[in-house]
């Protein structure tokens, strides 16, 4: 096992379809009957190495699409000529303030001419649509500058960042997370997402359920990991309600 963060965006339509199973939480209840048209941002986290002792942020891209005040620019390109027309989806936010599930396609004739996606304020996570025949950039020239995310066979992305959208506020309403291992001496696993989520996995406690009551309004919120003597393999789950402040 690697370390992974994979997300999904339930956007309103969808929390809509199935009203009956959102409206457990009192949170979404509350929003959705107030017309504030909510969205889900679900995520889940698996480590297995992590820091020692210390949080350290833990599964973020080392290039980050996030400036609200100077949208980043954002190409799309394949390094295989065959890859035409072909599609992945993106989770972020335009630089007209729009949030929700972008699906990006390449060049229809030649896939290794780059596309011009305009300006982001953020992107917080890539998923497969298409099977590629060679690796996906996303990039801020179309030409090898500043690299965000790049994919073999335009898999999903293995890093991502947990962001409240510019104008949007956000907030926990779910989480937990658990050891995926026997742990057979005493350890510790830590973990943090910052206003959401917090949980330290050991030998006598190695399910944690915990859900933070901060709002968030616009801007990054931070995961972070750390072990106490030796990583082992975990796994958390993040249920994050957006609405536009």
């Amino acid at each position: 096992m690697a370390d992974k963060i994979t997300m999904e965006l339930y956007e309103y339509e969808d929390i809509k379809d199935k009203y009956p199973y959102w409206n457990q939480f009192p949170l979404m209840k509350e929003l959705y009957t107030k017309g504030k048209k909510p969205m889900v941002l679900h995520a889940d986290i698996v480590l297995d190495t992590s820091t020692a002792t210390t949080l350290t942020e833990t599964g973020a891209p080392t290039n980050e699409v996030l400036n609200f005040a100077a949208p980043v620019q954002l190409f799309l390109v394949s390094d295989d000529a065959g890859d035409t027309s072909k599609k992945i989806n993106v989770i972020g936010q335009k630089a007209d303030g729009s949030f929700g599930n972008f699906t990006l396609t390449s060049d229809a004739s030649d896939g290794t001419t780059a596309v011009d996606y305009g300006l982001w304020k953020t992107l917080l996570w890539v998923g497969k649509i298409d099977t590629w025949a060679g690796n996906v950039t996303l990039d801020v020239d179309g030409a090898g500058g500043t690299e965000y995310w790049t994919l073999a066979l335009g898999v999903n992305a293995t890093t991502g960042i947990f962001v409240i959208p510019d104008g949007y506020c956000g907030a926990g309403i779910d989480a937990a997370s658990r050891a995926t291992v026997v742990i057979t001496t005493v350890n510790e696993m830590s973990m943090l997402l910052d206003h959401i989520f917090a949980a330290t996995l050991n030998l006598y406690n190695p399910i944690v359920r915990f859900v933070g009551k901060d709002v968030a309004e616009g801007g990054k919120i931070t995961f972070r990991s750390a072990y106490h003597t030796a990583a082992f393999e975990t796994k958390s789950h993040v249920f994050i309600a957006l609405w536009e402040c």
